[in-house]
């Protein structure tokens, strides 16, 4: 956890070799916000140091609108909680966790699932823990941007994936398409089936262009859903295509060489960023090596027209607060001028930017996130 547990008071008894837990209280808030709740984490219990480099557990731990931050700030969120810790050999971890007015910022890939190391031993762990989620609680990424409720269970089994179990349901938000368009009204539900993570999607949004509706249903499974698209003028998923990558449609403006030039142009700048993006990775294997975290490469259609006045660039994310990136514009105006820069993430909202271009000028900036 990213927050320490303040103004401990605790009494405990030892008697031959138990440890009796008689109370325990601390405060375990937010360190940035105005709100303190006193004595919100309690503890009692029981250890037993009969054989003392393997005791046995028995602690009930319980909190009241407690605040959690994980060290790598992708969840925040305020809980009530109740967390029993039982066992010797084999050390069982249950409970709930009740999560309110929070948010998950982790970007979602279905390509990758993250593995828990644990070092070999005689004692093994299990989990087993409920989340009931209350409809204060977001999802907020370069994704999708959502309220959710219901409720998620995570077991696992010493060195065994996590397993997750129960249903998501979308109250509301958008989901960001890769061209720029986005989608509100989002509803729908995602569900586990306890088997590894594998959820199921069945989401629905709409967006406006003109004056057509378009509609987005995304069913299937995460890796690799079904997205269809629909509209109100009964245009087919070509035509709503276009739209979503011109704003209009071609048999509505006829084939001009300058217009279908620049449809081209915007069609395969994104080919080329998401081809490059994977050629990146594959190539250097920096990712599976584990510098770096993922690559973001934008501007591509400079490379095609150099006139446009837009940068291409490469960002790579260290790891969750640190980036890299280099920037570099083709157009005859800038002279092919580079520039690299930095960026360090604070906390989930607020962002300090650094560049440095080759003649050596340094320019600072900060970025803020605001969320209404």
């Amino acid at each position: 956890m990213d927050e320490p547990v303040k103004g401990i008071n605790a009494k405990a008894d030892l008697l031959n070799n138990k440890l009796s837990i008689k109370s325990f209280v601390g405060s375990l808030n937010n360190s940035d916000g105005r709100r303190i709740d006193k004595s919100n984490l309690n503890v009692s219990g029981s250890i037993d140091f009969t054989k003392f480099f393997e005791p046995r557990y028995a602690i009930n731990t319980t909190g009241k609108n407690i605040f959690y931050r994980s060290l790598n700030q992708d969840i925040e969120s305020f809980a009530d909680l109740e967390i029993y810790i039982v066992g010797k050999d084999t050390i069982d971890i249950s409970g709930t966790i009740s999560a309110n007015n929070g948010a998950i910022y982790k970007e979602f890939s279905g390509s990758e699932s993250s593995l828990d190391i644990e070092d070999e031993g005689r004692v093994i762990t299990s989990y087993n823990i409920r989340f009931p989620i209350e409809d204060s609680f977001s999802i907020r990424n370069s994704q999708i941007d959502a309220k959710i409720s219901g409720e998620l269970g995570m077991s696992k089994l010493y060195d065994d994936e996590w397993n997750y179990s129960g249903e998501i349901e979308f109250i509301e938000g958008q989901i960001y398409y890769y061209l720029g368009d986005v989608f509100e009204n989002l509803k729908g539900s995602m569900v586990f089936d306890g088997q590894g993570f594998n959820p199921f999607l069945e989401l629905s949004a709409s967006t406006k262009i003109g004056d057509a509706e378009i509609l987005l249903g995304v069913f299937g499974p995460f890796d690799n859903p079904d997205w269809r698209f629909d509209s109100d003028k009964g245009y087919s998923e070509s035509d709503i295509l276009q739209l979503l990558t011109f704003n209009t449609r071609v048999s509505e403006e006829g084939f001009s060489t300058e217009g279908l030039g620049t449809q081209a142009q915007t069609i395969l700048g994104a080919y080329l960023e998401r081809q490059l993006e994977k050629n990146f990775i594959k190539t250097t294997g920096l990712k599976s090596s584990g510098i770096i975290q993922d690559v973001q490469i934008s501007g591509a259609s400079e490379l095609l027209n150099p006139n446009q006045g837009e940068e291409f660039s490469i960002n790579a994310r260290l790891n969750q607060n640190f980036s890299l990136s280099y920037k570099r514009s083709f157009s005859l105006e800038a002279a092919y001028k580079n520039k690299v820069g930095v960026e360090y993430k604070l906390n989930p909202n607020f962002s300090v930017i650094g560049n440095v271009d080759e003649s050596g000028q340094v320019q600072m900036k900060f970025r803020v996130r605001r969320v209404y």
